[in-house]
């Protein structure tokens, strides 16, 4: 059963896949075809989650600013949301996120300040 627009239920399942295999670029390219298949309106959380694994994505290729604002994205998306899934991923990130603070990362202490803030 289909959660969604179809090409963006297979954009984001591929995505998952690539991930898997370790074909980050791949992934990337589907994260990013997802965000055009998915009403952010009537999917605001697949758009948050988007990003996050987006950011995470990014990340692995060492591309921390960038990751940082993928993930700040999300951030912007989260206001009055919550679920088990976005905790996780909030909690997945905190450690990349301290590493990218200490390494001067442009973002990474604001976004990390952000998140406290908002309790994630």
């Amino acid at each position: 059963m289909l959660m969604g627009p179809a090409a963006g239920t297979v954009d984001s399942r591929t995505a998952r896949t690539l991930t898997e295999i370790g074909d980050l670029p791949g992934t990337e390219a589907r994260h990013r075809a997802a965000f055009t298949s998915w009403d952010p309106v009537a999917f605001p959380r697949v758009h948050l989650l988007t990003h996050m694994d987006l950011g995470d994505c990014l990340s692995a290729q060492a591309r921390a600013d960038e990751a940082v604002a993928a993930w700040s994205r999300a951030l912007d998306l989260a206001e009055g949301m919550a679920s088990a899934r976005t905790r996780t991923a909030w909690a997945s990130i905190r450690p990349t996120l301290t590493v990218y603070r200490r390494r001067g990362v442009p973002g990474a202490a604001l976004l990390e300040h952000r998140i406290r803030q908002a309790a994630i």
